[in-house]
């Protein structure tokens, strides 16, 4: 009962109901129904090689990609420890580097030689943009 009563006197009853109405970073309600992010699921927490599948939606890229990360994780695992004990929000910054730093999807090319007016890399993939009158996926 006492502990209790100082509990109530130290804490007003608006800054006690901050902690029913913070709204979570990760993990968030219905999480699972959105798609993979490679910034949410691999560098604000921790990925597993599904999570990972999930963001590349292809198993090759996965298959590159995960064993990569595992290396950036034991890497970097002393600088994750200390950066998550200072006030940084963005989470750990050698750690994002690395995760960060995969090869330009457009190399080798993917796109059909014949066929492509540009190829632009992204996080994981890369889009094919078509000449005129060639279509799908790799201009084929």
């Amino acid at each position: 009962g006492i502990d209790l009563l100082f509990v109530y006197k130290v804490l007003s009853p608006q800054y006690a109901s901050q902690f029913l109405t913070r709204k979570r970073r990760a993990n968030s309600f219905l999480e699972e129904s959105k798609g993979g992010n490679l910034e949410r699921e691999c560098i604000e927490e921790l990925c597993n090689k599904e999570e990972a599948r999930e963001i590349f939606e292809n198993i090759p890229e996965t298959e590159y990609f995960y064993p990569k990360y595992l290396a950036c994780l034991g890497a970097h695992r002393s600088g994750m420890a200390s950066k998550h004990n200072n006030k940084n929000d963005e989470g750990p910054t050698d750690l994002r580097t690395c995760v960060n730093g995969l090869p330009d999807q457009c190399t080798p090319l993917p796109c059909n030689k014949d066929g492509y007016k540009e190829c632009i890399d992204g996080k994981g993939n890369f889009t094919c943009v078509c000449k005129q009158g060639w279509q799908g996926t790799l201009c084929d």
